[in-house]
């Protein structure tokens, strides 16, 4: 009987303490200062002052809540701000939203014990506002449009506009991102095609990440057929 009892405290004490969901990363903020706050609370709820996550020096944060409480929250959707004057239910604010209920519901999770996800806040993404040119030279311009770019066993569907581009990933990332933007460029001396990518997403759960690297690739232009030559992978235009 004794034995039994002891069995039972473990398992129920084990699944007290697994069941949480947490999320770490960067917070990017333009003005951010070198250490402070973040503020949490459900969407369509105002900030408490008292409810936040520290970040530190190097703008790390984690950020941690039991998964009971997030399925008895009366919104799916928790908002991220560096202030309490930011409203929450403004599509436009300066926050990031986390589709809390969606992770700890979803498939993806549902072996782990606990569910632990890489994503940055970046604070400013709703709110951001972009000037730029539009391609509308003949030699840029004709590169807007939709293209496959395979790198062995993943596949990118990608949206080239004006000078901007959204890519699909069939396969996820070690991160679960399944989406990425940034800018693209043709160098007309050099026959260099560029995409830059600046992040990557999963808008079905509200994560992403900060990212920084590139692809290039050479154009040919062989009597009016264009073809793109790279060691990473091969793009073809749709």
């Amino acid at each position: 009987m004794k034995k039994l009892l002891i069995v039972l405290l473990l398992i129920i004490s084990v699944k007290s303490f697994s069941q949480n969901l947490e999320l770490f990363g960067k917070v990017e903020w333009h003005d951010l200062k070198e250490t402070g706050k973040i503020f949490w609370t459900e969407e369509g709820k105002n900030y408490d002052a008292q409810q936040f996550i520290t970040y530190d020096k190097n703008r790390n944060f984690n950020f941690k809540i039991g998964i009971d409480k997030i399925k008895n929250l009366n919104s799916s959707v928790l908002v991220f701000a560096i202030d309490t004057t930011k409203r929450t239910s403004d599509e436009n604010a300066c926050v990031q939203r986390i589709n809390v209920l969606e992770i700890v519901n979803s498939s993806e999770f549902k072996n782990l014990k606990n569910i632990k996800l890489n994503t940055d806040l970046l604070l400013g993404i709703n709110c951001q506002r972009y000037v730029y040119n539009e391609a509308k030279e003949e030699n840029i311009i004709k590169f807007v449009g939709s293209y496959n770019l395979t790198i062995n066993d993943t596949l990118r569907n990608i949206e080239l506009g004006n000078i901007f581009f959204n890519s699909h990933i069939t396969k996820q990332t070690k991160d679960y991102m399944n989406e990425e933007f940034g800018n693209w460029n043709f160098n007309e001396e050099k026959k260099i095609l560029t995409f830059n990518v600046w992040r990557q997403m999963n808008k079905r759960y509200g994560l992403v990440l900060l990212k920084k690297f590139q692809f290039e690739f050479i154009v040919n232009n062989t009597s009016g057929i264009i073809t793109f030559q790279s060691e990473k992978g091969v793009l073809t235009k749709k």
